[in-house]
Protein backbone atom coordinates (compact mmCIF):
# COMPACT_ATOMS: atom_id res chain seq x y z
CA UNK A 1 0.00 0.00 0.00
CA UNK A 2 2.69 2.37 0.75
CA UNK A 3 4.48 1.88 -2.53
CA UNK A 4 1.35 2.84 -3.68
CA UNK A 5 0.67 5.55 -2.46
CA UNK A 6 4.59 7.19 -2.74
CA UNK A 7 5.13 5.96 -6.30
CA UNK A 8 2.03 5.12 -8.46
CA UNK A 9 -0.13 7.99 -7.39
CA UNK A 10 2.18 10.37 -8.27
CA UNK A 11 3.22 8.73 -11.65
CA UNK A 12 -0.97 8.59 -12.67
CA UNK A 13 -1.04 12.31 -11.52
CA UNK A 14 1.42 13.14 -13.82
CA UNK A 15 0.13 10.93 -16.67
CA UNK A 16 -4.10 12.27 -15.78
CA UNK A 17 -2.73 15.69 -15.78
CA UNK A 18 0.12 16.65 -17.73
CA UNK A 19 -2.25 16.11 -21.31
CA UNK A 20 -4.91 17.66 -19.64
CA UNK A 21 -2.39 20.57 -18.66
CA UNK A 22 -1.00 20.14 -22.14
CA UNK A 23 -5.14 20.18 -23.85
CA UNK A 24 -5.77 23.47 -22.15
CA UNK A 25 -2.58 25.50 -22.44
CA UNK A 26 -2.34 24.48 -26.75
CA UNK A 27 -4.15 27.43 -28.27
CA UNK A 28 -6.70 29.71 -27.58
CA UNK A 29 -9.75 28.22 -30.02
CA UNK A 30 -12.16 29.01 -27.14
CA UNK A 31 -12.13 31.74 -24.61
CA UNK A 32 -14.82 29.89 -22.48
CA UNK A 33 -15.48 26.43 -20.94
CA UNK A 34 -19.09 26.11 -20.86
CA UNK A 35 -19.79 29.64 -19.26
CA UNK A 36 -16.70 29.81 -17.05
CA UNK A 37 -13.71 31.88 -18.95
CA UNK A 38 -11.09 29.92 -19.67
CA UNK A 39 -8.28 31.74 -18.20
CA UNK A 40 -10.13 30.68 -15.00
CA UNK A 41 -10.23 27.45 -15.52
CA UNK A 42 -6.41 27.17 -16.56
CA UNK A 43 -5.77 29.22 -13.12
CA UNK A 44 -8.21 26.66 -10.85
CA UNK A 45 -6.21 23.56 -12.03
CA UNK A 46 -3.22 24.32 -11.93
CA UNK A 47 -4.08 25.76 -8.59
CA UNK A 48 -5.75 22.32 -7.77
CA UNK A 49 -2.79 20.26 -8.88
CA UNK A 50 -0.30 22.37 -7.05
CA UNK A 51 -2.18 22.00 -3.92
CA UNK A 52 -2.81 17.90 -4.61
CA UNK A 53 1.35 18.03 -5.50
CA UNK A 54 2.05 19.55 -1.87
CA UNK A 55 -0.73 17.66 -0.02
CA UNK A 56 1.56 14.75 -1.28
CA UNK A 57 4.84 15.85 -0.39
CA UNK A 58 3.65 16.87 3.22
CA UNK A 59 1.92 13.73 3.86
CA UNK A 60 2.18 10.83 2.21
CA UNK A 61 5.61 11.03 0.79
CA UNK A 62 6.98 10.54 4.12
CA UNK A 63 5.36 6.82 4.84
CA UNK A 64 7.96 4.14 5.35
CA UNK A 65 7.60 0.92 4.84
CA UNK A 66 8.25 -1.55 8.22
CA UNK A 67 8.68 -4.87 9.22
CA UNK A 68 8.67 -6.19 12.43
CA UNK A 69 10.36 -9.43 14.58
CA UNK A 70 11.37 -10.58 18.00
CA UNK A 71 14.41 -8.65 18.10
CA UNK A 72 14.43 -5.53 15.60
CA UNK A 73 12.11 -3.01 13.76
CA UNK A 74 13.48 -2.54 9.90
CA UNK A 75 12.34 0.38 8.05
CA UNK A 76 12.88 0.81 4.58
CA UNK A 77 12.01 3.75 2.23
CA UNK A 78 12.04 1.16 -1.21
CA UNK A 79 15.54 1.96 -1.94
CA UNK A 80 17.26 2.13 1.80
CA UNK A 81 16.47 -0.57 4.95
CA UNK A 82 17.77 0.21 8.50
CA UNK A 83 17.54 -1.98 11.44
CA UNK A 84 16.29 -1.10 14.85
CA UNK A 85 16.63 -2.39 18.21
CA UNK A 86 13.58 -1.78 20.74
CA UNK A 87 16.11 -0.11 23.00
CA UNK A 88 16.64 2.81 20.52
CA UNK A 89 12.84 3.60 20.70
CA UNK A 90 11.52 6.10 22.78
CA UNK A 91 7.35 5.51 22.23
CA UNK A 92 5.37 4.22 19.58
CA UNK A 93 2.18 6.09 18.97
CA UNK A 94 -0.84 4.30 17.04
CA UNK A 95 -3.40 6.89 15.58
CA UNK A 96 -5.82 5.47 13.74
CA UNK A 97 -8.18 7.80 11.01
CA UNK A 98 -10.96 5.64 8.84
CA UNK A 99 -9.72 2.51 7.80
CA UNK A 100 -5.89 3.18 8.39
CA UNK A 101 -3.64 2.90 11.20
CA UNK A 102 -0.78 4.84 11.35
CA UNK A 103 1.95 4.34 13.44
CA UNK A 104 4.65 7.04 14.21
CA UNK A 105 7.90 5.90 15.92
CA UNK A 106 9.87 7.86 18.16
CA UNK A 107 13.71 7.20 18.35
CA UNK A 108 16.04 8.15 21.11
CA UNK A 109 18.47 9.95 18.86
CA UNK A 110 18.26 11.08 14.93
CA UNK A 111 18.01 8.06 12.92
CA UNK A 112 18.72 7.55 9.05
CA UNK A 113 15.50 8.27 8.45
CA UNK A 114 15.00 10.88 10.95
CA UNK A 115 13.82 11.21 14.51
CA UNK A 116 9.57 10.36 13.62
CA UNK A 117 9.26 6.98 11.79
CA UNK A 118 5.67 6.99 10.19
CA UNK A 119 4.39 4.05 8.43
CA UNK A 120 0.42 2.13 8.06
CA UNK A 121 0.05 -0.99 10.31
CA UNK A 122 -1.01 -3.91 8.94
CA UNK A 123 -2.83 -7.00 10.44
CA UNK A 124 0.84 -8.15 11.07
CA UNK A 125 1.20 -4.99 12.89
CA UNK A 126 -1.11 -6.34 15.46
CA UNK A 127 -0.06 -9.75 15.84
CA UNK A 128 3.34 -8.48 16.25
CA UNK A 129 2.48 -6.26 19.11
CA UNK A 130 0.91 -9.32 20.89
CA UNK A 131 4.00 -11.30 20.60
CA UNK A 132 6.61 -8.61 21.44
CA UNK A 133 6.04 -7.33 25.50
CA UNK A 134 8.82 -4.53 24.83
CA UNK A 135 7.16 -3.10 21.67
CA UNK A 136 3.19 -3.29 23.79
CA UNK A 137 4.96 -1.30 26.98
CA UNK A 138 6.90 1.20 24.15
CA UNK A 139 2.87 1.77 22.39
CA UNK A 140 0.25 4.71 23.36
CA UNK A 141 -2.99 4.53 21.51
CA UNK A 142 -4.02 7.91 20.28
Amino acid sequence: MTLAVKYIFPAMLVGISLPLLIFMFSGDSANYAGAIPLGLVRILLISFLISLVLLWRATLRKLLRAEIDTEYLYVSNYFDTVRYTYDSIERIDDWGILFFNIITVHLNAEGRFGKKLRFWAGSSWQDAIEEVPSLRALLTKS
